[in-house]
């Protein structure tokens, strides 16, 4: 999947490897659909570079399969990170541009 050779996949390098025969029997006989498969890249995709690590993709698949919901608990953890960064970065500018009480 990772054509490029870096140890980065991106989601269109994820897509076409969906496409793969050895993936589609890999993920088969985990039982990852090809949607969980993208919110897994999602959710490994904290700095939305679109690319993530091979490695920590195949990782993730393996976890998925000990516990088929850990999906759901790596997208929420996910998008927790991200609107915590968010916050974070809304408070210093409300602390930048806001005038000093008192």
């Amino acid at each position: 999947a990772d054509t490029s050779g870096e140890g980065e996949i991106s989601v269109y390098e994820l897509e076409m490897a969906f496409q793969e025969p050895s993936l589609m029997n890999y993920r088969s006989a985990l039982g990852i659909s090809d949607e969980e498969c993208l919110e897994l890249f999602q959710a490994l995709d904290t700095d939305n570079a679109g690319q993530v690590a091979a490695e920590s993709l195949v990782q993730g698949m393996m976890h998925l399969k000990d516990n088929p919901r850990s999906i759901d608990i790596a997208v929420i953890k996910s998008t927790c990170k991200h609107v915590r960064k968010q916050l974070d970065k809304l408070r210093h500018e409300l602390q930048v541009t806001s005038p000093p009480r008192g």
